[in-house]
């Protein structure tokens, strides 16, 4: 359960990090195509504006999360099917952050992060088998490792070598 609880703040916090990065990224692609510098658009009142639209787009993906965590939970609370439950999960994932993201214009990282954590929690507590755990438990497990692994020899297939080489001994300290 802490080990959740970890992974849930560790996953919030990037996809705060996510919902940041965006607006920062909007802030500045708006700045080169007006051929504006960023000092000029840093207004009081812009700055704000920026906020509130991280505060919205995190806590509206988390509202979206929350929802269709629930709607699945109860779902999962009526069946008894492992591979169905399984399969509700990939749709919650996957889908929680197409509504939040695309239709809704909130973070669809935060929502499944949400949704993500209200099923593994509360939906793993008390709508699952002890089959329906093991299932969904070592598939998700199985795919992050996955996940992870495809990642990482993507970063290492474009990392350039010779900029490694070139600044060896600042990597080294």
């Amino acid at each position: 359960r802490l080990s959740v609880i970890v992974e849930g703040e560790s996953l919030i916090n990037d996809g705060v990090g996510v919902v940041v990065f965006s607006a920062l990224l909007g802030l500045l692609t708006e700045s080169l195509e007006a051929g504006v510098s960023l000092a000029d658009l840093m207004t009081a009142a812009r700055v704000f504006d920026i906020a509130r639209d991280i505060v919205i787009a995190s806590l509206g993906g988390m509202v979206v999360g929350l929802v269709t965590g629930y709607s699945v939970y109860r779902v999962m609370a009526n069946l008894d099917e492992h591979m169905t439950e399984m399969i509700l999960t990939f749709v919650l994932a996957y889908g929680s952050f197409l509504l939040a993201e695309h239709f809704l214009h909130v973070s669809g990282v935060i929502a499944t992060v949400a949704a993500g954590l209200f099923i593994g929690n509360r939906g793993a507590e008390f709508a699952m088998s002890a089959r329906t755990k093991i299932s969904v438990f070592n598939t998700w497990e199985t795919a992050a490792f996955i996940v992870n692994t495809v990642i990482f020899l993507l970063i290492g297939a474009k990392t350039p070598i010779h900029q490694l080489l070139s600044h060896l001994q600042l990597i080294a300290i």
